[in-house]
């Protein structure tokens, strides 16, 4: 956090992007959270289609796909 003469600046150094400002603590501390929130909302529906694409390969390598496969996989869509 640093204090600047218009407010304040926030930086979350495990999450790489979150950064936010806010004219009193308080309003830094919210701004954080929904930067945070937003950036783990984007990293959560983008690695749903890693894992899927991790799995066709997978199936396409080295398993044919079986009955059980096919309905596993609908019931995760």
């Amino acid at each position: 956090m640093i204090a600047t003469d218009e407010g304040f600046i926030g930086k979350c150094l495990e999450l790489p992007g979150a950064i936010s400002e806010g004219n009193t603590l308080e309003e830094l501390k919210k701004n954080m959270t929904e930067a945070i929130k937003l950036i783990l909302e984007e990293i959560n529906e983008s690695s749903k289609n890693d894992y899927k694409m991790i799995i066709e390969v997978i199936r396409e390598d080295k398993f044919p796909i079986t009955q059980e496969d096919e309905l596993m996989e609908r019931v995760k869509a």
